[in-house]
C-alpha cells in the first residue's frame, strides 16, 4: 500500500489567499469611508440649511411686523432705518410690534454684517437710549452682506430713511447673502 498524500495549502495558494484577502479590506476600507464622509457633509449641509431657515424664519417675522407712525418714547420717528456702517457694512434696524404673547407694544430690532456674521439686537421701548442693546448671531458663515430696498413705486434703493406718512416703510426688503462657502443666496423679505 502507498503512503496517501496529505492534502494541503502550499504557501503559494496561502499567499495569494492573502492578497486577495487584503485588497478586499483596503476596498472595503475606502467604500466605508467614502459612505462616511458622505454623511458627514450631508449633515453638515442640513444643519446649514437649518441654520438658514431659522434665520429667514426669524427676519421674515421682524420685517412682516414693521410699524411706522406709532409715536417712540425717545422723539425719534418709528418705521425702518438702514444705511451703510463706516467700514462699509450694511445694517437695517426697525420697529416691530411684539407677539401676542408677550406685553408691550414695539421694540426695536436690528440687523448688521459684522465679522462674518448676520447680528441681530433688540431695544425694547423700555431700554434706555444710551443703552447698548445684546447682540447675538443671526447667521453665520457670512462673507457679505447686501441689503436693498423697494419703494411703493417699485424702484429698489442702496438704504432707507422713514417719511412721514404712507412711504414709511418699503414695500420690501432685499438681502444677498454672500458665503464663504457655497454660492450667493437672494431672499426678498415683504413688509406690510
Amino acid at each position: 500500500m502507498t503512503p496517501r498524500r496529505q492534502r494541503g495549502f502550499t504557501l503559494l495558494e496561502v499567499l495569494v489567499a492573502l492578497v486577495l484577502l487584503a485588497m478586499f479590506t483596503v476596498t472595503s476600507y475606502k467604500a466605508l469611508d467614502s459612505v462616511l464622509g458622505a454623511e458627514r457633509y450631508v449633515s453638515a449641509e442640513m444643519a446649514r440649511w437649518r441654520q438658514l431657515a431659522l434665520a429667514f424664519t426669524r427676519i421674515k417675522s421682524d420685517f412682516a411686523n414693521a410699524v411706522s407712525g406709532i409715536e417712540s418714547r425717545h422723539d425719534r420717528m418709528r418705521g425702518l432705518h438702514a444705511g451703510l456702517d463706516q467700514d462699509g457694512a450694511p445694517w437695517v434696524e426697525l420697529d416691530r410690534l411684539l407677539p401676542e404673547d408677550r406685553d408691550g407694544g414695539v421694540e426695536r430690532i436690528g440687523y448688521r454684517y459684522h465679522d462674518g456674521a448676520l447680528m441681530r439686537w433688540i431695544r425694547h421701548d423700555t431700554t434706555k437710549p444710551d443703552e447698548l442693546p445684546a447682540e447675538m448671531p443671526a447667521l453665520e458663515g457670512l462673507s457679505g452682506l447686501d441689503l436693498r430696498y423697494l419703494d411703493r413705486k417699485g424702484e429698489w434703493h442702496a438704504n432707507w430713511l422713514p417719511m412721514p406718512g404712507k412711504d414709511a416703510l418699503p414695500r420690501a426688503v432685499e438681502m444677498r447673502f454672500r458665503f464663504v462657502v457655497g454660492p450667493p443666496l437672494r431672499r426678498v423679505f415683504l413688509l406690510q
